[in-house]
């Protein structure tokens, strides 16, 4: 009997940063003033590695390159997508992304972006930025489960076994 090397991949590390940024995300909410800006550029930053690192972790599985580069026109064809990206772009670059934020009548604080130096998609115009960026982390965790529905054997060490 010959046996087929099999090289075992999976979405730990992936999922780890799609946590992180969700760490990120509930500071975000709960944050206000200089330490909103921190938590918001943090997870700016974890939530653009999600695809940095999935892109590593499966690299090697065949039919992930024709695959991905699918997922990158969709997620270039969404206008909040790309607005996210040039965020993090700005936030690791240039300095704080653009926003303003206001009292809120029960406490807090709202926030909200503000078209420097890039509109801001109309998707997200006038909404606030902890409800952005959990829109934006859903379609990040949605990226995550189509890749395990259509690499099931990479994803999964448990499901290569079997």
């Amino acid at each position: 009997m010959r046996l087929v090397p099999h090289t075992f991949t999976t979405l730990r590390l992936p999922l780890e940063k799609l946590l992180e940024a969700e760490h990120f995300l509930a500071r975000v909410a709960c944050a206000d003033g200089l330490e909103f800006q921190f938590e918001l550029n943090a997870f700016l930053s974890a939530s653009r590695s999600v695809t940095f690192v999935l892109q590593k972790a499966l690299r090697r599985v065949p039919g992930f390159a024709g695959w991905y580069e699918q997922q990158q026109g969709r997620m270039k064809a969404d206008a909040s997508m790309g607005f996210f990206l040039e965020l993090r772009n700005i936030s690791q670059k240039e300095g704080p992304v653009s926003f303003v934020g206001g009292a809120l009548p029960s406490g807090g604080w709202t926030y909200r972006f503000i078209g420097q130096p890039r509109a801001v998609p109309d998707t997200l115009k006038g909404r606030d930025i902890g409800a952005c960026c959990a829109t934006h982390l859903t379609k990040l965790a949605a990226l995550l489960a189509e890749c395990a529905r259509t690499f099931p054997f990479h994803c999964c060490p448990r499901l290569a076994y079997t």
